[in-house]
């Protein structure tokens, strides 16, 4: 996915280790229902956290 997500001029999602459970319950959603919504909403919430993260990161490093 984020291979893609790269080649596409898009930055990459980390999923994160205390949602990988979430992650899994999501691709299971698809999997067994074709159900996109939960997998969606997953990768968008991944997508925030991964920025904030990444953001507060930049901060502490620029005002140490």
């Amino acid at each position: 996915m984020n291979y893609f997500l790269v080649m596409h001029n898009h930055p990459p999602i980390t999923i994160h280790e205390e949602d990988r459970q979430s992650y899994y319950e999501a691709l299971e959603a698809w999997d067994t229902a074709q159900d996109l919504d939960a997998l969606r909403s997953f990768l968008i919430s991944q997508t925030v956290k991964t920025w904030s993260r990444q953001i507060a990161r930049a901060e502490k490093r620029a005002h140490p």
